[in-house]
């Protein structure tokens, strides 16, 4: 019987629109290993178990962030989301898709591998 490895790694890059007027945390669900750079600047870096999963990013002055987003997925359900909130407190929200912009062949794959 064949061995059928479902383990996987992803990177997407393009932009993030932010709607806080100052500093923010971001948080990034995953089931495995995922690290996230804006602007270059490494944010989360949960690659390994137990890793931090948060990050507190200063003001982007309300200018799109470049950002870069490394998944990496062993076995069972694959699980990635990223909620944020302001700096300081208050309730995680979900980072809404239209705040997150890729290049045309990013998406392209994605949505032919995953049915996104």
């Amino acid at each position: 019987m064949p061995i059928i490895r479902r383990d996987f790694s992803l990177t997407l890059q393009g932009q993030l629109t932010v709607p806080f007027e100052g500093a923010f945390e971001i948080h990034a669900k995953a089931d495995a290993g995922v690290r996230l750079r804006l602007n270059g600047a490494t944010v989360v870096d949960g690659w390994s178990p137990g890793d931090s999963h948060e990050g507190r990013v200063e003001p982007a002055n309300g200018k799109p962030m470049a950002f870069e987003l490394e998944y990496l997925h062993g076995c069972g359900v694959a699980s990635l989301s990223l909620h944020w909130r302001a700096a300081g407190g208050g309730e995680w929200t979900q980072v809404p898709a239209g705040a997150l912009s890729t290049a045309t062949e990013d998406r392209d794959i994605v949505e032919a591998r995953f049915g996104v």
